[in-house]
C-alpha cells in the first residue's frame, strides 16, 4: 500500500527515512505512556488511551500530502504510485505548514463544525500556538491531495495506525473535551511528538512488520519517558510518623499545624506568618501531605531568578529525606550555567515544565495564561503537580490580575496550590481563594468573609474555606527608626575595626548606583557588593552566589561574615533571600515591602556575634527616589510615609498586620487630606489601566472561553513597568560574548544568555546598540548587541 512507503523523518547524511506510520506510532506509544502516568481524571475521563494515542498519532497527518512528500530531492521520495506534478504540488517555503495541511485532512474527512475543528487544533499544535480554524480552508486541494490516490492513502494510513493503537477513529471523532482537557491534551501530544522524534531513541527506519513495528515503538516509548524523567521517579513517600522524622527538628505551631492536614484531593493553602518563621519548611509538609494523597510532583515559583537558585537545595534535600525524589529537582534560571534538570533532554527550549519537579520564576508560570508559545506544554506539565507561590505580597497589579487566572487553571488541572506571604494585603488571601475556588468549581466564587488573625493557616477546596489560629513563635523585637536626608548622609560604621554586614535598598537603579558612588567615594577600600537587574546574568550570578556565602546562614561559620561587607542593592534583595544584616539602610516604600526588608534585618539569631555598633536592630529611612511606588502604588506610599513620620520604633512582628492594612485598606481619618485622595484616585487609575490591559493580553482568562487566534509573542511582560530589550554584551567591533577569547568561535546560547541584560527601551537611545543575527545570517528579534566599552565592569549598564 502506497501509505506505507510516505516518509515521515529523513536524514540526509545517510539518506536514511524514517517511514510516517513508524514516527505516528513512535508518538502515540510516548502519549500512551504520558496518558497513563501523567493525565488528570477529566482527561482520561474524556477519551480511553487508544484514542488518546491515535489522537497524538494523527499530529503529523499533514506530512501524508504532496506538498510535504515532495519538498526533498526533487519528488524522487514520493511513492511511486501516487501522482507527483513539481509544478502544481511543490513545497515552496513554509507558507503553509504541514500542521494546517493535517487539519484540512481531518475537516475534509469528518466534516467541519466546531467541535471537529477543536479536535484539529489539539492534534495540530502550529509552531507553539494554536492554529487558525480557517487555515485548512487555505489548504488547496493540489496541496492537500491530488486526486483519489492521495485521498485513498491518507485515509488507509489513518485506518492502519487506528488498527495498529486498538483505537476506534469513530470515538476520537465523538470526543468532546472541555477548554481545560484541550489545553491539557494539547499539551501532552506536544510533548510526545518531541520525544517520539528525538533520534537517539527512535532511530530511523525500520525493519519488519508494521506490527512488529509497533511492538518495538511501544518498547522504545517506555524507555524514553523514563530516560527523560518525564515519569517513574516520582514515588510516594516513606510513611513518617512525626515532622521531626523528616525534618530533623521540632515543628514550630504553623508548620505542626500544616502537618495535621489530610488533603484528599485539589486543595489551597495559604500560609502567612512573620519573615522568618519557618514557612518553607511548612510548605515541604503541605507537599508531603498531597504527595500521599496523590500528587505527582511540585513546582515551586520564587520571585526572582536569585530566590530560585536560593531555594533549590533546600527542595532538592527535602524531597531526598522524604524519599519522594532523588534524581535532582530542575532549575529553571536565566543564567545557562546555573539550570539543572534530571535529564539533559529537559533543558531544550520550552520543556521545563515538562518536569516533574522545578523551580524558577513565577512568570515562567504566568506566561502560561498569556499568548506566549507552548503554553499549552506548560499547563499539562503542571497538572496534578502541588504548585508552592512564595512571596505573593510582591506581586505587582498586573502580577496578581494574571496569577487569579493561573489559579483558576491550577484548580482545573487538579494542582494543589500553597501560597506563602508575611504581609498579604487587605483582601489579598480572600481573592486568592476566590480565584481557586472559581477553577475547582467551574463558577464565578464570591470571596469568603475572613478572619482577621495573624499568623493564620487556611485551606479551601471545593467543599468550603477553613481559617486555624497558630501563636506566633517569632521573638519580640522593638527596630529603631533613624532618617537622613538621602543614603549618602548616612554615617557608616568602620567596618574595619568592627566589621558587619549594612543593608542599603534603593527603588532604583540609578539610587543604587549614586549610593555606590557616594560609599566609594567616602571610603576607596571599603568591601562594597553592588547588586541589580542591569548586571550581565554571568556577573549577577557570581554577586548573588558572594552574598549568600557571607550575609547568609552560613557566613559565620566559614568566616566570611567577619570580614564585614556593604551590600547596595535594589528591591531584589527584599525578598526570600535568607541574608542577616547588622544595620538596614532604606529608601521609603510601602509598609509590606519595608516588612520585607525588615525581614533581612537581626534575621538570625546571633547573640554575642554582632558589631558593637548593631547590638539592636535599626533601621535608617532615608529619602530618595519613590518613582516606582508613585506609579503604581501611590496610597499605600502616602499612608505608610503618613504613619512612620513621627515613629521611632516599629514593634515586630505586633505591627506587620497594622501596618499593612493601614497602607492598603480603607482611611476615614485620611479622608480629608487631599494629598492622600489624590494618590488614592491615580491608584485607582493605575489598577484599572491593569484591568484592561490584562483583558487585551488574555481574551482566554475564563476557563469557559474558546480557544482564541490571538497570535503568539516569543517574549512578553509579565510584570508591570517599561518594556525592556536584551542586550548582549560583546567584545569591541564583534559578536563573540564579552566573557570569551576574542578569538573563540565555538560559543553557543548559554554564552549568549551569560552575557546578556535586560536593559529599559527608553535607555536604547543613548546606548550605542546594533543588531544581532542567528547562525543563518538572519536578524535576532529577541535582542541587540552592545560592545563591552559600554559596560562598567562594576555598575553593569546603569
Amino acid at each position: 500500500m502506497p501509505d506505507r512507503e510516505l516518509w515521515g523523518k529523513y536524514d540526509p547524511a545517510t539518506r536514511t527515512i524514517h517511514p510516517l506510520v513508524c514516527h505516528l506510532l513512535d508518538v502515540a506509544h510516548v502519549a500512551g505512556e504520558l496518558y497513563n502516568h501523567r493525565a488528570t481524571n477529566a482527561l482520561r475521563e474524556s477519551i480511553p488511551c487508544p484514542e488518546f494515542m491515535l489522537a497524538a498519532a494523527l499530529h503529523d497527518m499533514g506530512k501524508a500530502t504532496p506538498h510535504f512528500t515532495g519538498q526533498l530531492l526533487d519528488g524522487s521520495l514520493v511513492p511511486a504510485d501516487l501522482p507527483f506534478d513539481p509544478a502544481t504540488h511543490a513545497y515552496r517555503g513554509r507558507s503553509l505548514t504541514h500542521e494546517a495541511l493535517g487539519a484540512a485532512i481531518l475537516l475534509r474527512d469528518w466534516g467541519v463544525s466546531p467541535s471537529t475543528t477543536l479536535l484539529s487544533r489539539i492534534i495540530n499544535v502550529e509552531r507553539g500556538g494554536y492554529l487558525d480554524p480557517y487555515a485548512a480552508e487555505s489548504a488547496t486541494p493540489a496541496l492537500v491531495s491530488a486526486g483519489p490516490a492521495w485521498d485513498e492513502a491518507q485515509r488507509s494510513l489513518i485506518a492502519r495506525t487506528a488498527e495498529l493503537l486498538s483505537a476506534d477513529e469513530n470515538g476520537l471523532r465523538a470526543w468532546r473535551p472541555s477548554p481545560i482537557v484541550a489545553l491539557e491534551a494539547a499539551g501532552l501530544i506536544k510533548i510526545a511528538d518531541w520525544v517520539g522524534s528525538y533520534p537517539g531513541q527512535f532511530p530511523l527506519g525500520r525493519t519488519g512488520t508494521d506490527e512488529e513495528y509497533a511492538k518495538t515503538s511501544a518498547g522504545r516509548a517506555a524507555t524514553a519517558v523514563r530516560r527523560f524523567a518525564l515519569i517513574g521517579d516520582w514515588k510516594p513517600p516513606q510513611h513518617r510518623e512525626t515532622f521531626e522524622d523528616v525534618f530533623g527538628f521540632a515543628p514550630r505551631p504553623l508548620q505542626e499545624a500544616v502537618w495535621g492536614l489530610r488533603p484528599t484531593g485539589p486543595t489551597i493553602t495559604v500560609l502567612e506568618d512573620a519573615t522568618g518563621a519557618g514557612k518553607t519548611a511548612g510548605a515541604w509538609a503541605c507537599v508531603l501531605r498531597h504527595a500521599e494523597a496523590g500528587a505527582r510532583g511540585v513546582y515551586v515559583a520564587m520571585p526572582t531568578h536569585a530566590t530560585s537558585a536560593a531555594i533549590h537545595p533546600s527542595l532538592d534535600a527535602f524531597l531526598r529525606a522524604a524519599g519522594i525524589f532523588d534524581r535532582g529537582a530542575m532549575l529553571t534560571h536565566r543564567n545557562p550555567t546555573l539550570r539543572t534538570a534530571p535529564s539533559a533532554w529537559l533543558l531544550g527550549r520550552h520543556r521545563a515544565l515538562a518536569s516533574p519537579v522545578g523551580v524558577g520564576t513565577v512568570d515562567t508560570l504566568l506566561r502560561a495564561v498569556l499568548p506566549t508559545p507552548y503554553r499549552m506544554v506548560a499547563l499539562a506539565g503542571l497538572a496534578g503537580r502541588v504548585v508552592v507561590f512564595d512571596e505573593v505580597h510582591g506581586y505587582d497589579p498586573r502580577m496578581m490580575l494574571e496569577f487569579e487566572t493561573l489559579l483558576a487553571y491550577l484548580a482545573a488541572l487538579g494542582c494543589p496550590v500553597v501560597v506563602l506571604s508575611a504581609t498579604l494585603r487587605p483582601g489579598q488571601r480572600q481573592k486568592i481563594i476566590a480565584a481557586y475556588r472559581s477553577g475547582l468549581l467551574g463558577a464565578t466564587v464570591e470571596p469568603h468573609e475572613a478572619r482577621d488573625s495573624y499568623p493564620l493557616l487556611t485551606t479551601a477546596d471545593a467543599s468550603g474555606v477553613q481559617e486555624i489560629d497558630v501563636p506566633s513563635t517569632m521573638p519580640p523585637r522593638s527596630v529603631q527608626i533613624d532618617r537622613a536626608d538621602s543614603t549618602a548622609d548616612v554615617d557608616l560604621p568602620d567596618l574595619r575595626t568592627a566589621p558587619g554586614i549594612i543593608g542599603i535598598v534603593c527603588n532604583s537603579v540609578r539610587g543604587a548606583v549614586t549610593a555606590w558612588k557616594s560609599v566609594i567615594a567616602a571610603d576607596p577600600g571599603a568591601p562594597v557588593l553592588l547588586l541589580h537587574s542591569r548586571l550581565t546574568a554571568r556577573d549577577r550570578a557570581i554577586r548573588e552566589k558572594t552574598l549568600l556565602a557571607v550575609a547568609g546562614k552560613d557566613g559565620h561559620e566559614t568566616g566570611r561574615r567577619q570580614k564585614g561587607l556593604i551590600i547596595i542593592s535594589t528591591q531584589i534583595i527584599e525578598e526570600s533571600l535568607d541574608i542577616d544584616l547588622d544595620l538596614l539602610i532604606t529608601e521609603p516604600c510601602p509598609a509590606d515591602n519595608l516588612i520585607q526588608r525588615l525581614g533581612r534585618l537581626h534575621r538570625h539569631d546571633r547573640a554575642g556575634n554582632r558589631p558593637s555598633w548593631a547590638t539592636e536592630p535599626r533601621v535608617v529611612i532615608a529619602e530618595g527616589s519613590q518613582y516606582v511606588y508613585e506609579q503604581s502604588v501611590p496610597h499605600a506610599l502616602f499612608a505608610t510615609r503618613r504613619d512612620l513620620a513621627d515613629a521611632t520604633t516599629i514593634e515586630m512582628p505586633e505591627q506587620i498586620v497594622p501596618l499593612v492594612r493601614a497602607a492598603y485598606g480603607d482611611r476615614p481619618d485620611l479622608a480629608d487630606d487631599p494629598e492622600y485622595c489624590a494618590a488614592v484616585i491615580a491608584a485607582e487609575k493605575v489598577q484599572e489601566k491593569r484591568i484592561q490591559d490584562k483583558i487585551a493580553r488574555s481574551p482566554w482568562s475564563s476557563l469557559s472561553a474558546a480557544w482564541p487566534t490571538t497570535d503568539i509573542v516569543e517574549h512578553i511582560e509579565t510584570r508591570q513597568g517599561t518594556r525592556s530589550t536584551m542586550l548582549t554584551v560583546v567584545r569591541d567591533g564583534t559578536s563573540v560574548p564579552s566573557h570569551l577569547p576574542v578569538d573563540r568561535t565555538d560559543w553557543n546560547d548559554g554564552d549568549v544568555a551569560e552575557a546578556s541584560v535586560p536593559v529599559p527601551d527608553y535607555m536604547l537611545p543613548r546606548l550605542q546598540v546594533r543588531d544581532a543575527f542567528d547562525a543563518d545570517g538572519r536578524p535576532d528579534e529577541t535582542r541587540k548587541l552592545i560592545d563591552a566599552t559600554s559596560y562598567h565592569p562594576t555598575i553593569g549598564l546603569a
